[in-house]
């Protein structure tokens, strides 16, 4: 497990009091909804300095999962100076 999912775990845990898994679906299981989504990629934009580009995301799917958002967030940051 890296840093990044290891923060969203956290970040989940003490914001819904809930532990996951990091393949489980936010959505499919009721985790996350729209809103909750989007601050936490505020949060992981404030917390780590960057900015995440969603605009070449083709599967929203592919990012529904601790897993899943964690390894598109590494591959389409773009660090603040």
């Amino acid at each position: 497990m890296n840093n990044l999912e290891e923060f969203i775990l956290n970040w989940i845990e003490i914001r819904f009091e809930l532990t996951i898994e990091k393949t489980e679906d936010f959505f499919e299981s009721g985790i996350l909804d729209s809103l909750s989504f989007a601050e936490l990629v505020v949060v992981i934009e404030e917390v780590f300095n960057t900015e995440i580009n969603f605009e070449n995301i083709e599967d929203w799917q592919s990012v529904s999962s601790v897993q899943g958002l964690s390894d598109f967030v590494k591959t389409n940051m773009e660090f603040q100076e």
